[in-house]
């Protein structure tokens, strides 16, 4: 192992390193099982990560949780109507997509327990049914900065009250735009993040007899469709997953044994050092100076005369400069680049 090339050697640790992560990849789910519990108002089917409960109330609640307390992207239902899509930190709502008869805002929300109502709060956009929109920086406050875009297309920019009737119009702040965008984006990320923790979750609830993912039951709820939809084609890219890692080790080990045997050719052929110019006629205040240009101690003579015009040519392109010193500066370099390499009989 020492006397290969460090190359090799990364080639090698990388291919026993995703040999194992994929061992673990292709095990977690026969390894995770599914633990039905029953709390005091809820009973709840959960992994060690993700958890689906059916409260007392008819709520349920799918989503991460950590020591206990819902944490992650989660998904609230209430009366089989969607109330939402959160992202959760210790049972507290931060920001996500809350759903509304009247329609469904994106951004910030007001930190309240998952399992009360949020309130819009910081940045966002409520998107109602009828086609308008509506943009703050404080939704929480009862004066609104941001803008409305009606129905019509036109857009009214100011300061609202909280009826939203618009009270005097404003500049909006220059990063007005890049910070509501932002959590917009990471708010609509939430829902696209849920639905794949809840495939997984299906798949290890599934997956003591892989072939039944094509029966699982299809609901009214759009959130279940999906879920059903993806379920059904998860043998298959399980089996392309398999056959992805199977074909990428195969790889790894073909570029670990090329390179292993082009090491040991190598190994055959004289030391380097001894096939190396050193400059041994050059002064030390020369070797020094050369050195200054780029020059390594291991190139060949040849080499250095090409990396010293290099560095004459580079030189030569501030000579007609407005700026003095590097005028002067380019002069000096170049004259002395001439002589190195007259020294070396370039």
């Amino acid at each position: 192992m020492k006397k290969l090339p460090n190359s090799a050697k990364t080639l090698i640790v990388s291919f026993f390193l995703i040999l194992i992560s994929q061992f673990f990849f292709l095990n977690f789910g026969i390894a995770e099982t599914i633990k039905k519990i029953a709390y005091s108002d809820s009973t709840c089917e959960q992994t060690s990560f993700f958890r689906e409960c059916l409260f007392d109330d008819g709520r349920i609640i799918r989503g991460g949780y950590l020591n206990v307390l819902w944490h992650g992207n989660v998904y609230v239902k209430y009366n089989n109507i969607e109330s939402g899509y959160y992202f959760v930190k210790d049972n507290k709502i931060r920001y996500g997509i809350d759903i509304n008869q009247d329609g469904y805002y994106v951004g910030d929300l007001n930190n309240t327990s998952i399992y009360n109502d949020p309130k819009p709060y910081g940045y966002g956009t409520y998107y109602y049914s009828n086609g308008e929109r509506y943009s703050f920086q404080n939704w929480q406050r009862e004066s609104k900065i941001g803008y409305k875009k009606l129905s019509s297309g036109n857009e009214i920019i100011g300061i609202f009250d909280r009826n939203f009737n618009n009270l005097t119009e404003i500049t909006l702040d220059y990063d007005f735009s890049t910070k509501l965008e932002d959590i917009v984006n990471r708010s609509r990320e939430v829902k696209k993040n849920y639905f794949k923790n809840y495939t997984e979750f299906v798949v290890i609830k599934n997956k003591s007899d892989i072939s039944n993912l094509k029966n699982v039951s299809i609901s009214t709820s759009s959130n279940d469709k999906y879920i059903s939809g993806i379920t059904k084609k998860t043998n298959e890219k399980f089996i392309l997953k398999q056959n992805i890692i199977v074909f990428g080790i195969l790889i790894l080990i073909f570029s670990t044994l090329f390179i292993i045997s082009r090491s040991s050719k190598k190994q055959t052929k004289p030391k380097v050092k001894e096939t190396r110019y050193k400059f041994e006629n050059l002064s030390y205040v020369d070797t020094r100076k050369i050195l200054s240009f780029g020059v390594k101690e291991h190139m060949s003579i040849p080499e250095a005369c090409k990396q010293l015009r290099s560095e004459y040519f580079r030189w030569q392109t501030v000579s007609n400069d407005n700026n003095a010193f590097k005028k002067t500066l380019s002069k000096k370099n170049s004259d002395e680049i001439i002589r190195l390499r007259n020294k070396l009989k370039c």
